[in-house]
């Protein structure tokens, strides 16, 4: 039945103890072992092309689509501010299934104040970090580990260059029915 389910559901969600939430902050790299990585491709759409649901499992808004050479770890196409969206200027990141940890390379264009990027689940914010960093420093990955989100937020400053999006999802984890005790533990192969 549904309720059975349930519980099952949450245990294979829910971090085990000892494994804390834990941000990626100014890294020189992302998720070691990622399940998936969307690297937005070269030549993949035109420059300046508004991106909203073009790479499959992802629901993009306030982005558009650039590709340039390999530059400080962006990798041919890749995200940057669709300057048509408007207020607020905030990338959102949707996917199609909760996920577990993420990283991602991140450049601040302007530095005149703090980016914000928040971890996003079923609406509430579930963890975030703030900062002021620029566009030519080699430690650009961000992200987090051992958070479930569906959605990711970044309030960036006037614009933003975004790549090499490296997650992990539930379908990576892992789940043990312990026989007669009715309950599922699970935990994430983490790649951080």
């Amino acid at each position: 039945s549904t309720m059975r389910l349930l519980p099952a559901v949450f245990f294979l969600l829910a971090p085990l103890p000892g494994l804390a939430a834990q941000a990626i902050i100014a890294q020189n790299a992302g998720l070691t072992t990622p399940a998936q990585v969307i690297d937005f491709g070269a030549g993949v759409l035109p420059n300046f092309t508004p991106v909203s649901n073009q790479f499959p499992g992802l629901t993009i808004t306030h982005a558009s689509y650039f590709t340039t050479g390999v530059s400080n770890n962006l990798v041919g196409g890749f995200l940057t501010n669709d300057f048509g969206a408007g207020l607020p200027n905030t990338l959102r990141i949707q996917f199609a299934t909760p996920i577990t940890d993420l990283s991602f390379v991140y450049h601040q264009i302007s530095t005149q104040s703090p980016s914000v990027v928040r971890a996003v689940l079923q609406g509430v914010t579930v963890d975030s970090f703030s900062g002021t960093w620029n566009q030519s420093q080699p430690n650009n990955y961000f992200g987090f580990t051992n958070t479930i989100l569906d959605t990711l937020e970044i309030d960036f400053v006037s614009d933003f260059n975004f790549d090499t999006l490296a997650i992990v999802d539930p379908a990576a984890a892992r789940c043990d029915l312990h026989i007669g005790s009715g309950l599922a533990y699970g935990y994430a192969t983490l790649g951080a």
